[in-house]
């Protein structure tokens, strides 16, 4: 009979260790599930973030490209106004030669009067 206590006794303490030792894997789950909803938890910031940036990368793009259209438009302008520019000094010149010939002409009918 105490053969068949002890045994018990031996059985009831390796029930009690495997419950221990299930309670310390049921906490270590916790545990672990904890850390991966906190991973998960990041990972869905960091995604958010990531939207975020191509978000803002698509404005920065568009605002390139306006700036760019704005840039080829004053460059256009510029160009005309030059040769506008150009156009008035040549017909500058072309004015002071008709008033330079013309000096010379009211000269010359002077002199023949």
């Amino acid at each position: 009979m105490n053969s068949v206590t002890q045994e018990v006794t031996q059985g009831m303490g390796v029930v009690a260790d495997a419950g221990q030792s299930f309670r310390q894997i049921r906490s270590s789950v916790g545990d672990v599930t904890s850390q991966i909803e906190e991973v998960s938890a990041s990972v869905q910031e960091v995604t958010t973030g990531a939207e975020q940036v191509v978000h803002h990368m698509g404005e920065i793009t568009r605002m390139v490209e306006e700036t760019a259209s704005g840039t080829q438009a004053v460059s256009s302008a510029a160009e005309e106004q030059l040769a506008s520019m150009q156009e008035i000094r040549a017909s500058s010149e072309a004015l002071s030669e008709m008033a330079e010939e013309l000096q010379r002409l009211i000269v010359k009918f002077k002199v023949q009067r």
